[in-house]
């Protein structure tokens, strides 16, 4: 029981801390950053990427880029669809309806896919952008653009002054094995 306690205790001691850490950076950072308050002290709280983004996206905070780390949907390869989120409704639910949102970036899949998805009432869709692995390609289930698959990359994004996210796809040669 005094164990319990103990570890009770510690938890709440360091949730305030990471929120008061959190609400001290945005304080800090929304002098010099055009977002509100909330959208800022979001960034910072303490919890998953996803987990914040929708909140951000609840609480109708406009981002203009979500990133995750697992894929919000299914990406059509048996081996990896598995660890695609496993109640993807709310959160896509969200993502469509926010209209300034440009971008759904996720990684885990080690390749290059990407897709759309439909917004709320029609509209541009909204690209959805893996990233392939910086070390070691996974099998891609899109045809490479730059006809290199197994090549480690990167993904490149550029916002233009006018909103839009550009995305260029990187390759770089793999290092041979001494």
């Amino acid at each position: 029981r005094k164990l319990l306690l103990k570890g009770l205790g510690i938890g709440i001691l360091s949730g305030v801390y990471m929120l008061l850490l959190a609400a001290g950076m945005a304080l800090l950072l929304v002098r010099f950053v055009p977002v509100d308050f909330g959208a800022m002290f979001i960034s910072f709280a303490a919890g998953g990427l996803a987990e914040m983004s929708l909140i951000a996206l609840s609480l109708n905070f406009a981002p203009v880029v979500v990133a995750l780390h697992h894929p919000p949907l299914a990406i059509g390869d048996p081996g990896l669809d598995p660890i695609a989120l496993q109640d993807p409704d709310p959160f896509l639910g969200c993502l469509r309806r926010s209209p300034a949102l440009k971008a759904v970036l996720f990684g885990h899949v080690h390749q290059h896919w990407q897709g759309g998805l439909q917004r709320t009432g029609g509209g541009p869709p909204i690209p959805l952008w893996t990233c392939p692995s910086s070390l070691a390609a996974f099998a891609a289930v899109q045809p490479c653009p730059l006809e290199r698959p197994d090549w480690p990359g990167a993904r490149w994004l550029d916002l233009q002054e006018s909103g839009a996210v550009l995305s260029t796809l990187l390759r770089w040669s793999p290092l041979e094995s001494a």
